[in-house]
């Protein structure tokens, strides 16, 4: 349950963050500086939220395909290569 609970969360942030980036309808006749929606957050509210992002990275964290890296020092120094980079607990 709390996974989806996530997930419609980062659905929600999404949606803002895209609806932030639109100007305002026409047939609201608001300012586009005024806010369209206030949320409040209490302190239980915060700490649940940071607990429910702790477990999404601790899921999604080992999962993360870091590409290696090949890095050219100039004027011929040398080369420097970093492989299999991983994320552990």
């Amino acid at each position: 349950m709390r996974p989806l609970i996530a997930l419609k969360l980062a659905s929600f942030v999404q949606i803002a963050l895209l609806a932030s980036r639109q100007d305002f309808h026409p047939l609201l006749d608001a300012p586009p500086h005024l806010p369209g929606v206030r949320l409040r957050l209490f302190p239980s509210g915060i700490s649940y939220l940071s607990q429910v992002a702790a477990n999404v990275l601790a899921e999604q964290l080992p999962r993360i395909i870091i590409p290696d890296v090949e890095h050219r020092l100039p004027g011929d120094q040398g080369v420097i290569y970093i492989s299999r980079i991983k994320i552990s607990r």
